[in-house]
């Protein structure tokens, strides 16, 4: 069986750039040996939004 991806909604604090969110990804995907998606707030679809938001989990 496949393991999944793990999706991450991120909101920062400042003003980050793309490669920014490149960075994070790459990295994380290096620690945890697991495709990532990283998302912001802003990035969402709107019409994909409200389904996100319902089934989010709050880490940190």
């Amino acid at each position: 069986m496949k393991e999944s991806d793990i999706d991450l909604l991120i909101e920062f604090e400042g003003k980050k750039s793309l490669l920014d969110l490149v960075e994070l990804k790459l990295e994380l995907q290096e620690s945890l040996r697991r495709d990532v998606d990283v998302l912001t707030y802003k990035s969402l679809h709107p019409l994909l939004k409200e389904k996100i938001l319902s089934k989010q989990e709050e880490i940190l």
